[in-house]
Parts: C-alpha cells; structure tokens; sequence
C-alpha cells in the first residue's frame, strides 16, 4: 500500500474496485491494480465502503478485547504456577524433583521470551520501513506491550531462581559413638544425607545459574552492539524522523543495560533457598498439576496469537480503506459531487 495520494484519475477505482482484490492479496496488491470508474460511480458506493469500515472496526475491537482476556487467562495461570513453585523445596525424599520442576518452568518462561522477541522484530521491520502498513504509533504501542511482557517474564525468572538451593557449609559425614561391654566405645562414621541432598541440589542449581547470569551478559553484549550501530547510523545523513527513531531505540537500550547488569548482581549473590519441603507424593501432584495448566496455557497462546494476527490484517485493511476514502471524498468534491 502506498501512503502517497495517487493520481484523481485511478484513486476512486483503486477504492472500489480494489477491495475484493485487497481481501484476497492485501492492500499494497490492490493498489496496484487500478480499476476505471467514474466520479458519479465512486461517490454511489462511498456508503458501501463506509459500511466495510464500520465491520472492521467492530471487529477489531472484538479481537482486541479476546487478546486481553487470553493474555490475562495466560499470565493468571502463570502466575499460579510460579507461586506454587516458589513456595516448594526438595526433601531428602523428593531428591531433585522440585528444582527439575523449577528449572523446566524456567525454560517455558524463555520460550516466551523467544516468541515475543520474534513477534516485536516484526514490528519493529515494520516501524522501520519507509512505508508502514499500519501507523507507526499503533506499531509502537504494540512493540511496547511485548517489551513489558519480556521484562515480566526476565523478573519471573530470576525471583523463582532465587528460590534454588544454594551451597550450604555441611559436613559431608556425620560421626557417631557407641559403647558396649566392658567399657569398650567405638565410633561410627556415616554419610550426612543433608550434604549429600544439599549436593545434589546444587548440581542442578548451579549450572541452570550459570546459564541464566551468562543470557543476561549476551543481552548486554546484544544491546552494546546494536547501540554501536546505531551510532555509526546517526552520523550519515538520515531523515529526522528516523534519527528520532533511532534515538528512542537507543535510550530504550541504554535503559536495559543498566537493567540487565543489576539481574546480573542479584544472580551472583543468591539468597539461602526458600520454601517448604516437599514429599515425592506431593511433588508428583503438583506436577501432574503443571502439566495440565501449561495445556492450557499453551492453546491460549495459540489462539492469542491467531487473533493477534488477525487484528493485524484488520488494521491494515483500515488504514488502506480510511485512506482511499478520504481520497474518494475529495475526488468526488472535486467534480462538484456532494457526498453525506
């Protein structure tokens, strides 16, 4: 789709004849593919377009009504499973059950990550581009509302982090006396199962640590990076609007870097783990527990994000109708043609 006002003669054509095309192929397509009708023939089917208008726009605000009720179903259900977590530790019994449910729940956090992070590239091509299918500023909005839900997601991380086992000062056997007949005393040497627990615990721990401390120094190494881009970019001759572009992205970086390295700090002095202990029973509920909530949460995000798409296209499909009409309307102005 073009934003530059195309010729009076094809403008109302591209309107009215272009909108089955723009259905099927999309707005640019349709544009692209001038059909001749007259003044009089463009300002009789102005209503018709009007009406289409309307449709989108109740439409999209179905959509974006369901977006808001799924992405609140899905970060309840969250929610309710990092609190649960949060509030566990393995017993001797449990072995590492709890911190393997833990550190699965980790990784499904940062699938999310990867799946908004994929979604605002596109926004973000899309923003940047010279011609936008959709306003920059509904572009925007949208890029930020991923940007929120990937700093929750970070923030989730790290406090259910926070809970793991930490290395505790144990000894790693445990003596005892006995005394028997005649005064003998012998003393007895057994493995202590709170070190041995403790170590287990931690093997897990540590590494799964590591990975995130070493994630959130390729963020600031990314973010570094691309803040050097930009500066070699700002230095050509650009366009003031993408030099205002690019100046917001960099602050928003500079933002996160400060951020990031403070994630940093928390991870490298965890706390002593928190939580109650946990039976292999009741871990073993709890986890058939999960599985069913991330079903759940799992069809809600693919629908979600079946709708966001959908939101995607009607907002395309506005911009290209609102645009031709307005040129439309000043078209049939033009050849003294009175449109209500």
């Amino acid at each position: 789709m073009t934003k530059t006002p195309i010729l009076i003669a094809t403008a109302g054509a591209v309107l009215i004849g272009g909108l089955q095309m723009q259905a099927q192929q999309g707005p640019k397509a349709a544009a692209s593919q001038p059909i001749s009708l007259s003044p009089e023939e463009i300002a009789a089917r102005i209503p018709e377009v009007e009406r289409q208008i309307e449709e989108r726009e109740i439409r999209a605000s179905e959509l974006t009504q369901d977006i808001v009720q799924l992405d609140e179903r899905i970060e309840g259900r969250i929610d309710r499973i990092l609190k649960q977590l949060e509030s566990m530790k393995d017993s001797n019994e449990s072995g590492t059950r709890v911190v393997r449910m833990k550190e699965d729940a980790i990784e499904g956090l940062r699938e999310t990550i990867r799946i908004y992070d994929s979604k605002r590239r596109e926004l973000k091509l899309e923003a940047y581009s010279q011609d936008p299918s959709i306003d920059r500023d509904t572009l925007f909005s949208a890029m930020d509302k991923y940007d929120a839900r990937i700093e929750k997601r970070v923030d989730q991380i790290l406090e259910l982090a926070q809970t793991f086992a930490a290395h505790e000062n144990l000894p790693k056997y445990k003596y005892s006396r006995s005394s028997g007949w005649s005064g003998w005393s012998w003393e007895t040497t057994d493995n202590n199962p709170e070190y041995q627990q403790n170590r287990k615990q931690t093997t897990h721990t540590d590494q799964t640590r590591q990975e995130l401390i070493d994630a959130l120094n390729q963020s600031v190494e990314g973010l570094d990076s691309r803040n050097r881009e930009i500066g070699e970019i700002m230095k050509k001759e650009i366009t003031s609007q993408y030099r205002e572009l690019l100046q917001h992205e960099l602050d928003q970086n500079n933002n996160l870097i400060v951020m990031r390295e403070e994630q940093i700090g928390l991870m490298l002095n965890p706390p002593e783990e928190s939580g109650t202990t946990t039976s292999t029973n009741s871990a073993m509920k709890v986890g058939h527990w999960i599985e069913d909530l991330v079903d759940d949460i799992q069809a809600d995000m693919d629908e979600m994000f079946a709708d966001i798409n959908e939101l995607k296209q009607e907002k395309e499909a506005l911009t290209y109708l609102r645009e031709r009409l307005k040129v439309a309307k000043e078209e049939a102005a033009a050849a003294g043609i009175k449109v209500e």
